[in-house]
């Protein structure tokens, strides 16, 4: 259904899957949603800075997918193109939608930066730059070193590893 309905449509669907994603990770407090509100009640400071992990963690996975299922629409636009299909990279152009993908990476990039500020703990900053700076520097590298023809099957694998990166740092992060 989804493909059949929003594959087609320039940016719409891949808002959708993107939301999918990142509401995914927001469904997590409505299945605790008792000892939530029991810990806002007796460890405000906790409960808050739950809040603040599982919302900066639906961002990045809404991001990074965004720009993912971008990559794939330019993975895919000839064939989208012979079958009449008006994705994202079809409609905008690969050139464009490039852009749009490049314009969406310098925002994660500020996220990481809002993120990696008020870090105070050596160890956090090693998880920091092993899973989350590291990544995302070799992200740009390709991004930024091949623009003219950008690798799209290595940047799609690479934004996986650094989707379950960035997953396995939030976990770590106190």
């Amino acid at each position: 259904a989804y493909s059949a309905v929003f594959k087609c449509t320039p940016v719409i669907g891949n808002l959708l899957v993107s939301c999918f994603t990142s509401f995914g990770i927001l469904i997590i407090p409505y299945a605790f949603q008792t000892a939530l509100h029991e810990m806002r009640l007796d460890a405000a400071e906790i409960w808050l800075h739950l809040v603040y992990k599982l919302t900066m963690l639906s961002l990045f996975a809404f991001v990074l997918n965004f720009i993912r299922e971008l990559i794939k629409d330019m993975q895919d636009r000839q064939q989208d193109q012979s079958e009449n299909c008006i994705s994202t990279a079809v409609y905008f152009g690969v050139e464009n939608t490039k852009r749009i993908a490049f314009g969406f990476y310098l925002v994660l990039l500020i996220l990481q930066c809002l993120v990696a500020y008020p870090i105070k703990e050596t160890v956090h900053w090693i998880y920091y730059c092993l899973l989350m700076a590291s990544p995302s520097v070799l992200i740009l590298y390709f991004m930024i070193a091949f623009y003219r023809e950008w690798p799209l099957p290595l940047l799609s694998k690479l934004i996986k590893v650094f989707m379950l990166s960035g997953l396995l740092f939030w976990c770590l992060l106190k």
